[in-house]
């Protein structure tokens, strides 16, 4: 299955998910739009000042949750800015730590001064209202990754809507109208709001399907199946 990683110079070389070399810009996460809010968790992977290549949440000063398909490499982040160029603050990677289900965590090599996003106790249940958010490239083939971050409401489906999923720690998420996450997203949140705030329960891993982004359900990690991992790492 694909991998919504998106390749930027020889950091990573997984020929299969490469970009279009000839895309261009793309006007809207596919059928996205720009954020309509300030995110402070929200976390770009960059192998280069500006250069995208997977999303990620941060959940606590030090330590960001991304797809473990995103762990290549030394990289830079920006965190909790809607631009992947300025502002937010950044930071460099210290360590990163490979758990279940493509969830994986980055060791930030300082702390920032951002609120991080809180993982809830109380697994999601199907049907329940959903935000994914990302940089990922907005029309498949054909685009480069935006420079704003983009979002999409959608919703929990059951898992036997994707395939291959793990359904002890994975996610089915909805691509209604072949919309959805795409190259780049890789890692990115899927959030839900509880009492006025927005927690993150996904991280986003792969199409649940065959064809294009968009066009078939995609496979998140399960944040709150593996709770317990991420804050043994993220409050040690």
């Amino acid at each position: 299955m694909r991998r919504f990683l998106l390749l930027i110079g020889a950091l990573l070389v997984l020929p299969f998910l490469a970009a279009p070399a000839n895309a261009g810009p793309g006007p809207l996460i596919v059928g996205g739009r720009n954020a309509t809010e300030a995110y402070s968790w929200m976390v770009s992977l960059q192998s280069s000042p500006g250069q995208h290549f997977c999303t990620g949440t941060l959940v606590s000063p030090r330590w960001v949750v991304t797809a473990n398909h995103c762990l290549r490499g030394h990289f830079q982040v920006r965190v909790g800015s809607n631009s992947l160029t300025s502002g937010g603050q950044t930071a460099g990677m210290t360590t990163v730590a490979v758990g279940p289900d493509d969830v994986g965590l980055v060791q930030l090599d300082r702390a920032v001064t951002l609120a991080p996003a809180k993982i809830p106790t109380t697994p999601v249940a199907v049907g329940t209202p959903l935000r994914i958010l990302g940089w990922g490239v907005t029309c498949d083939p054909g685009c480069q990754p935006p420079q704003t971050n983009q979002e999409l409401d959608t919703a929990l489906l059951a898992d036997s809507s994707c395939g291959g999923i793990t359904a002890a720690g994975e996610l089915c998420m909805n691509n209604p109208n072949k919309t959805g996450p795409c190259y780049g997203d890789s890692g990115g949140p899927a959030v839900q709001k509880v009492d006025g705030a927005w927690m993150v329960v996904g991280a986003t891993s792969r199409a649940g399907g065959p064809g294009r982004c968009g066009q078939s359900p995609s496979v998140y990690g399960d944040l709150v199946a593996h709770r317990d991992f991420i804050t043994t790492y993220a409050n040690g």
